[in-house]
């Protein structure tokens, strides 16, 4: 099956969106490792580019590094600080800390 990213632009261009397309570096390419990645509370979602090394599962895993990132240290922050997580500059921080020069976050 041939996948068209321009038919999906034209049917929502007057929305807002991110538009990511991931390479597998990490885990099977499956579903559950596709972006957007959606937290526990299903209010927020989010993509990843680069690679999490911090987070890298093992290389038999079937889960990449940014679903790891999302249960072990993303979710965890959202149930504990639901709001300080995009106002609080301390969080902020620590998730440019976790996640590493590079790389890119968007919630």
């Amino acid at each position: 099956m041939t996948f068209h990213p321009s038919s999906l632009v034209n049917q929502y261009q007057n929305n807002q969106m991110i538009i990511h397309f991931r390479i597998g570096t990490h885990g099977v390419v499956s579903r559950q490792n596709c972006h957007p990645f959606v937290m526990n509370s299903k209010s927020i979602a989010f993509v990843h580019n680069g690679i999490l090394s911090k987070y890298a599962p093992k290389l038999s895993s079937k889960v990449s590094d940014t679903v790891m990132f999302r249960k072990t240290m993303l979710e965890p922050l959202v149930r504990k600080y639901p709001e300080a997580v995009f106002r609080d500059k301390k969080i902020i921080r620590l998730l440019g800390e976790a996640i590493g020069s590079g790389n890119k976050l968007v919630l």
